[in-house]
């Protein structure tokens, strides 16, 4: 082995020294070597503070050391257990347990407490064969046995728990990890739920708490999980309504069970029309329709209040012929414009016109005179001198004022015989409404257009 010095001397070293420059020279005993001869070089070290740089500290040398053949020695003595490796460009001590670690015989003498046969530690038995924490390693050559134990009742390396048992779902797995839900603070007690049910808060594993509610029938158990029908949001619980199994609950509006009544008053758990009634939880349901109640129902076309034949509406609530029925529990109308007067006509000329003296609604209007089937009707003149149909005078003349008004009515009567000032006297007919008195005054004295012919309102019409 040689030394070669920053000024290019060469110095001779004995053959079992290595010199590695560090903090300074570093002797090396001989069983240290590479055992591929490789070149390790290594900055100066030293001087002035100690500075080290790829050039030499400043006072330091440049030491490049050869090694040229493997300096472990071969008897394998005691310093056989060490070697140089090279990393990096630097060689580094390994620790070796000796040739007798890992041959499955126990060396007492050696220092040796355990050999399983192999230089592995975690094992039980180190790699420098020396007993583990927790292990037991009775016969040499043999795997070593872990003293740890699951379910003894005390939490050991490894464990989260130990509730002296090796079931689960105790909180304490049968492996001694604690569940999730649980919290085993105390080795050899049982674990305690983190969730507890019964105190109204939902937590991680619960379907449902209703707190002292619970297992009363409300829809949640006393194991906080949902009772068959009910579906619960929060701290409410509700029955999930089941169409067909006879109970009215949720929205429904009726429920006649898995078998239909035939009435049709409840399709898909709603009743269907006014005149069904249901039970209100649920059973079957009853069609109260029936003709003559005032009320349109089913296949009825009219519904007068009565079952009467004759007056438009058949006592089986069916249209008669030449009458109209526009609104229920109201009397039918004849069908004005036919030609044939019915019951409440005064004339029907064969049309629904107004104006040509029958009206549309089949009434004689004022100043016409109807007569004959179909109805021929006359218009009054007002001014002929012949009190006509719907006239109360007629003075030959249409001026007003003069007792006798230009519609041929009456003029109200003011004042009294020897003087024009004073109270105005009417009559039904004159056009004039006397407030209290009358309660209209359409300007004639005829029946069915609204004002009778003694000044009062027909039923179904108004007045202003």
């Amino acid at each position: 082995m040689t030394k070669r010095s920053r000024s290019g001397q060469v110095f001779a070293l004995p053959a079992k020294l290595c010199f590695v420059a560090f903090l300074g020279a570093l002797a090396l005993p001989a069983s240290w070597g590479c055992s591929n001869g490789s070149i390790v070089s290594q900055g100066g070290q030293g001087g002035v503070g100690g500075n080290r740089s790829s050039s030499g500290g400043t006072g330091g040398v440049n030491v490049t050391i050869t090694l040229t053949t493997s300096t472990r020695p071969a008897d394998a003595g005691t310093d056989a257990n060490r070697t140089c490796t090279p990393d990096s460009g630097k060689c580094y001590a390994v620790v070796d347990a000796g040739a007798y670690c890992g041959d499955g015989i126990v060396q007492a003498d050696r220092g040796e407490k355990c050999d399983d046969g192999n230089r592995i530690g975690g094992d039980g038995c180190s790699g420098t064969c020396q007993v583990e924490p927790n292990y037991t390693c009775p016969v040499a050559g043999q795997p070593c046995i872990s003293t740890v134990a699951c379910g003894n009742g005390i939490r050991e390396p490894g464990e989260s728990c130990d509730d002296d048992n090796t079931k689960s779902g105790d909180g304490c797995s049968g492996t001694c990890s604690v569940e999730p839900g649980y919290t085993c603070p105390v080795a050899g007690q049982p674990c305690q739920p983190l969730v507890t049910c019964g105190d109204g808060r939902l937590q991680s594993g619960e379907q449902c708490d209703l707190g002292s509610d619970n297992g009363n029938g409300k829809g949640c158990d006393v194991h906080c999980g949902l009772q068959p029908g009910w579906a619960c949001k929060g701290h409410t619980c509700q029955l999930v309504p089941v169409c067909g199994d006879g109970q009215v609950t949720g929205g429904e509006e009726c429920d006649e069970g898995a078998k239909s009544s035939g009435t049709g008053c409840c399709e898909n758990c709603k009743i269907m029309a006014s005149y069904c009634s249901c039970p209100p939880s649920g059973g079957v349901c009853q069609d109260n329709s029936r003709c003559g109640n005032g009320v349109l129902e089913k296949e009825e076309l009219c519904d007068d209040g009565n079952t009467k034949d004759g007056d438009g509406c058949t006592a089986k609530c069916q249209i008669e012929t030449g009458w109209q029925c526009r609104m229920a529990g109201k009397p039918c109308n004849p069908l004005c414009g036919d030609g044939k007067i019915l019951q409440g006509e005064q004339c029907d000329d064969g049309n629904s016109d107004t104006g040509d003296g029958c009206s549309s609604i089949c009434q004689i209007e004022p100043g016409a005179s109807c007569s004959g089937t179909p109805s021929v009707c006359t218009k009054a003149i007002c001014g002929n001198k012949k009190v006509e149909a719907g006239e109360s005078c007629d003075d030959g003349n249409t001026v007003p004022f003069d007792g006798c008004s230009p519609t041929c009515q009456k003029d109200p009567e003011c004042g009294t015989s020897t003087s024009a000032v004073g109270a105005c006297k009417t009559a039904c007919g004159d056009g004039i409404q006397v407030r209290g008195v009358e309660e209209c005054d359409d300007g004639n004295v005829l029946d069915h257009d609204g004002c009778s012919k003694d000044c009062k309102i027909e039923p179904g019409n108004t007045c202003r």
